[in-house]
């Protein structure tokens, strides 16, 4: 194996990906409820249906990622190939999600348009997320701080695109409606968010040529299909309880996110303050993420680090039911929940390519890629489950477009908004401390051996990749 000097600047381009894809998943995340009921006018129950409908095809075809990636084989490499081709699909399909349509257009119609576009956008992230997420291990090799240093980088990326879509979002849209019309701004949100996708994409692509070269015919007699990797799951309890927990965890974040629109509008009574709020947190979870995976989790260590973020934001979840309509002290609660957020989150996805390491070791399969697939089946639960709360609970406690809440109903929504996800998340730290015992220097000693393994099955002894200045400090 060649060696590669993993510099500050491909730490970087890695990270900025997260920035680019993490735009349009946020915007879907947070508005796709909103902009179907209130904007599209489908009922709370047809988006709840529809939603369900099109997240269950995306949550079959997220085991199907890592086979696909792992046996068929681009020509401008193994991994490389789907960066270039996917963010194509991603992007017609987040812009058919957030297509204008007004009350004279067929519901079938409206229906049919939101399923595809959910769909495209979707299986285009998926095959974009899991060969990205594979390329990691290859950037770094077996030294886990250059490791931790991709995830940290990429976890700032998303942070800061969190800041971007929450600071203007909701005042671009709200001058749309005024310019052109009620339905077109988030569609031009849309259109704009998914353009960087393109750049990093091709940054991606471009630091990695080394290690993913093009035209190489690459053997598939390690690699996975879907029945082993279910199977594995079973087998490796680390990457099981991974799942069941991280799923939790999403669905939490999940009901919260679908149904904050609702909140400003109907509880608070001030869409616009939502931008505000939003962007207060956001500028502190900016900061969290230059200094709290550095100086705190690494110390704390993955294991620890994800039972106390998620019981802090479990907690403080369930303490926002308090408020009311007090936003001021809810954006505080939210705040301190994410800075314990990130004791866990800079990990990103080596909790699972830890797992998957230890089952390699343990077992001669390799799981890693797959692993990086499986990573975001916990991210699609959280929107399949997730979303259908969030929008069967709007449902069930009688919410209509452009009602008033009385204090009745504000009791029901806040109930759905905080407490359920509170709760949940609590669950989610209990599973996982209960079943994941993986250490960080277990973790290392395992990518070690293998990583020394696929040395001498290649020829001869080659150094690790090197981080050019330390990332630690």
């Amino acid at each position: 194996m060649q060696k590669t000097t993993l510099t500050q600047g491909k730490i970087t381009a890695y990270g900025f990906l997260l920035f680019t894809t993490s735009l349009p998943a946020m915007l879907q995340m947070m508005y796709i409820n909103v902009f179907m009921t209130d904007f599209a006018m489908i009922p709370p129950a047809v988006v709840a249906t529809t939603l369900l409908i099109a997240r269950i095809v995306d949550f079959i075809f997220g085991f199907l990622a890592g086979p696909m990636v792992e046996k068929i084989h681009l020509p401008w490499g193994k991994y490389r190939s789907w960066l270039l081709l996917m963010r194509w699909i991603a992007m017609v399909g987040i812009i058919l999600e957030f297509v204008p349509s007004g009350r004279g257009t067929p519901l079938a119609l409206k229906v049919a348009i939101a399923i595809v576009g959910y769909c495209f956008y979707n299986i285009g992230m998926s095959l974009t997320v899991a060969p990205y997420y594979a390329l990691g291990p290859m950037l770094a090799g077996d030294d886990m701080k250059a490791r931790m240093a991709l995830s940290a980088r990429g976890q700032m990326f998303m942070t800061a695109s969190m800041l971007i879509v929450s600071a203007i979002t909701v005042p671009f849209v709200t001058a749309m409606q005024a310019l052109v019309s009620p339905t077109m701004g988030y569609m031009v949100c849309a259109v704009i968010y998914c353009i960087p996708l393109v750049i990093g994409c091709q940054l991606v692509n471009n630091i990695s040529r080394e290690v993913d070269p093009g035209g190489v015919k690459h053997e598939a007699k390690n690699t996975v299909g879907i029945k082993e990797m279910v199977a594995a799951m079973g087998q490796n309890k680390y990457l099981l309880i991974l799942i069941i927990a991280q799923a939790l965890t999403n669905i939490a974040s999940n009901v919260g996110s679908s149904i904050g629109s609702y909140y400003w509008i109907y509880v608070v009574g001030n869409f616009l303050l939502m931008s505000l709020a939003s962007t207060i947190g956001m500028v502190f979870s900016l900061i969290f993420s230059t200094f709290v995976p550095r100086v705190f989790a690494s110390r704390v260590g993955k294991r620890k680090g994800m039972i106390i973020g998620l019981l802090a934001m479990g907690i403080f979840g369930c303490l926002k039911f308090f408020c009311g309509a007090n936003w001021p002290i809810m954006v505080v609660f939210n705040i301190v929940a994410s800075f314990f957020g990130f004791f866990y989150s800079g990990f990103g996805a080596n909790y699972f390519i830890d797992a998957a390491e230890a089952h390699l070791y343990k077992t001669g399969k390799d799981l890693r890629t797959v692993a990086a697939a499986l990573y975001g089946i916990p991210l699609k639960l959280g929107f399949m489950f997730g979303g259908a709360i969030a929008s069967y609970g709007l449902a069930a406690i009688g919410y209509e477009a452009g009602m008033v809440f009385d204090p009745a109903m504000t009791t029901k929504f806040l109930t759905l908004f905080h407490i359920i996800p509170g709760a949940v998340m609590i669950i989610a730290a209990i599973i996982f401390a209960i079943g994941y015992n993986l250490t960080d220097e277990q973790a290392a000693m395992y990518a070690k051996a293998n990583y020394e393994k696929m040395i001498a099955a290649q020829g001869g002894p080659a150094p690790a990749p090197a981080v050019e200045e330390k990332t630690e400090e």
